[in-house]
């Protein structure tokens, strides 16, 4: 990726010679990996992979699920409010991207204190 960030002059398009550079290493790491993992007989993986092989591992898996939900709708919440302020005056998306840690310490960080007693 090095060689190709000094080789954008002679391209023209920076953005597109860097995203080559990142093919072009990836590439190359897969070339260098892939030989030693088949020497080594670690290439054939076993298809019996137990993902979940205790208990403990499949209850926190089953609690994850809620939280990864709700943290892909703040994800889209955030989203459509910077979409929503593109169309206001100027200023509206800075002042969107501000308000939204003031937002997560009153909601997340201020109630921490009480959750303990919630909880019980």
């Amino acid at each position: 990726m090095i060689a190709f960030s000094f080789s954008a002059v002679l391209f023209g398009d920076v953005t597109r010679t860097l995203a080559a550079g990142v093919v072009v290493g990836g590439m190359l790491q897969l070339g260098i990996q892939v030989p030693q993992l088949l020497r080594s007989g670690l290439a054939g993986f076993d298809s019996k992979i137990d993902f979940f092989p205790t208990p403990g591992i499949r209850q926190v898996a089953k609690l994850m699920v809620p939280v990864i939900f709700g943290i892909g709708i703040v994800q889209i919440n955030v989203l459509a409010a910077r979409s929503f302020a593109s169309y206001l005056q100027e200023g509206s998306v800075t002042a969107n991207l501000h308000c939204g840690p003031c937002d997560e310490l009153v909601l997340v960080h201020m109630p921490l204190p009480f959750r303990p007693s919630f909880c019980r």
